[in-house]
């Protein structure tokens, strides 16, 4: 009986329509990456792809116009935003106002109740000048405490403090910090250090601390339960057959789309987009007070979850604060191997090399969890590595190169400065631009090509052609298929540069401290733009004297040539159909 049901039900869902996809990104290089599989699985016809985009992203940046191109619906929300939007259960589903390639707005014609429509009409506010987002904060008390009855109670004025003082208060706490950044980033340093000596000393009071992990416990536990809410009414109203994560981590807010995947029944993946390992999480933790293990709190989650303790550079740390650790264990979301990154708790991890699953089978992940598919520039890497010097040639003489000179290939980086809280080298986006492009051209006598983020705009960068070089709009991996050598900044991309066997430099503009790039063969890792001049000097002896193309692949990974997207999309539908098949059971 069993078996017939198995049959019966198999053959039912093959018969259904086009799958549907729901594609989840935090940042702009996870939507630049999801894009990217988004576009090519909607070739194949079976899938209906939409995108949730929780970070900030303007209608006028270039990626928009992929969505435009491929008729894919996508959400663009704040993520706190969202997770207010969704946590009521009785709010009508504004997805269900999600047309393609559309963003939330007003003019949409919805029978929407009053108080629905005020939410939008809080979202317009908040979106405007300075009043306008005090009045749509204004708004929000309103909307979310029942006022009439408690206008004048304690209570309400706890929590306009909460909804009003608390968020004008942060608002120009950030600001000042970001002036002090800028203007005076040695005070800046300075008082950083006092202030996390002070946080030390102060959580060193045993009472104080003890008191503390309960209060941040309790908070941090009704926030998780209040986000996995929120995710699992998306869900509900979007109905995906398959969710896709480009990164899941244990730290990352990711979890709670993973568990509110698992309590519906909705098959979860990661697609890697970039790597690290636990030294580079470590790295970014040091001698931070929430990390540490020094402090009464920290103490006891050590010893309650050592799971979550990692020892690096002499200093044990954990990798969460001590309550966002107890909440986390509290409600079951945490990975077997918190440290691990990507570490997840998602159906299925997929992989581009065979090395890649052995590393994370040593990591402590289960191996039914690892399933190596390639990448999709492997693909396209190995289909023009045979016409690298036809390529090359059709190039100069389509924008006038040299035949004779070597190519590089420079991925400019996009402007980050408003999300770094770390001092760099340089203060506007401009000079950094224009420092990178003019060391180029000045040291490298090559044919230069610059690579531009996918959200990047061309218009505010164009000067940078001036140099001697040019801006190709071609994917990436073309580029690098007939380059000598790569310049980039932290790029997951490096990886792609290699597997083509061309060098990389990679400067860490930003500072993100990613030195696990300095670990692959091949990349030069470098931080300050002096020792970036320099390696630019030495690369220009070294590729004017390079011999054929040799593409650096290994033979462990010749199954995974060709058609990467393929088996990308088998694997999502034998997920989808053992989860429909196990429902049915």
């Amino acid at each position: 009986m069993t078996t017939d049901l198995f049959k019966t039900s198999k053959t039912s869902i093959r018969q259904t329509s086009k799958k549907k996809l729901l594609l989840i990104s935090f940042s702009d290089s996870e939507t630049s990456f999801l894009v990217r599989v988004a576009k090519n699985l909607l070739l194949s016809g079976d899938w209906v792809c939409s995108f949730l985009i929780l970070h900030s992203l303007k209608e006028s940046d270039p990626i928009t116009h992929d969505f435009d191109a491929n008729s894919i619906k996508h959400l663009i929300i704040r993520e706190n935003e969202f997770y207010d939007e969704y946590t009521t259960e009785n709010i009508q589903s504004i997805v269900k106002s999600i047309k393609p390639s559309s963003h939330l707005r007003l003019s949409d014609k919805m029978h929407l109740r009053l108080s629905d429509k005020m939410h939008f009409a809080c979202r317009k506010f908040k979106s405007g000048s300075l009043r306008h987002r005090m009045v749509g904060r204004l708004l929000e008390v309103l909307l979310f405490i029942p006022w009439v009855p408690l206008v004048f109670t304690p209570w309400f004025l706890r929590t306009g403090y909460r909804y009003c003082v608390r968020y004008f208060w942060r608002r120009a706490y950030e600001r000042i910090k970001q002036w002090a950044m800028v203007r005076h980033p040695y005070l800046y340093n300075r008082l950083k250090h006092y202030l996390r000596t002070i946080q030390f000393v102060w959580s060193e009071i045993p009472l104080i601390s003890k008191d503390r992990l309960k209060i941040k416990k309790a908070s941090h536990i009704d926030r998780l339960k209040k986000c996995i809410r929120a995710a699992e009414h998306f869900l509900q109203d979007t109905t995906p057959d398959t969710l896709i994560l480009a990164k899941d981590s244990a730290y990352y807010t990711t979890i709670v789309f993973v568990e509110a995947a698992k309590n519906l029944g909705i098959p979860s993946a990661v697609i890697p987009y970039d790597r690290a390992d636990s030294d580079t999480l470590a790295n970014d933790r040091l001698d931070h007070p929430d990390h540490v293990i020094k402090c009464y709190a920290s103490r006891v989650t050590a010893q309650m979850f050592p799971s979550w303790v990692y020892s690096y550079s002499g200093q044990s740390l954990l990798l969460s604060s001590p309550g966002v650790v107890c909440a986390i264990e509290e409600l079951n979301l945490s990975p077997p191997n918190p440290w691990g990154y990507n570490n997840s708790r998602c159906d299925r991890i997929f992989l581009e090399t065979d090395e890649d699953r052995q590393h994370f089978i040593i990591g402590g992940w289960p191996e039914s969890q690892l399933v190596v598919i390639g990448a999709p520039y492997m693909d396209k890497i190995d289909d023009l590595k045979f016409q690298r010097n036809e390529l090359r040639q059709e190039l100069c003489n389509r924008h006038n190169f040299d035949i004779k000179k070597p190519f590089v290939v420079v991925s400019v980086p996009p402007n980050k400065l408003s999300q770094r809280t770390v001092e760099v080298e340089f203060k506007t986006y401009r000079e950094i631009v224009d420092k990178w492009s003019s060391a180029i051209s000045q040291y490298l006598n090559c044919n230069l090509i610059f690579s531009l983020h996918p959200l990047t705009n061309k218009k505010e960068i164009a000067f940078i052609e001036n140099r001697g070089g040019l801006i190709l709009n071609h994917p990436i991996e073309e580029l690098l298929a007939l380059a000598d050598l790569y310049v980039v900044d932290c790029s997951a991309t490096t990886r792609w540069a290699r597997y083509a066997g061309v060098d990389v430099i990679d400067y860490d503009v930003y500072k993100y401290n990613l030195w696990f790039n300095s670990k692959i063969e091949g990349v030069i890792h470098v931080e300050t733009y002096e020792e970036f001049e320099t390696e630019l000097f030495k690369a220009n002896l070294r590729i004017n004297n390079l011999k054929l193309f040799k593409p650096n692949q290994s033979d462990s990974n010749s199954k995974m040539r060709g058609r990467y997207f393929e088996r990308l999309s088998k694997e999502m539908d034998d997920m989808v159909l053992n989860k429909k098949v196990n429902n049915v059971i």
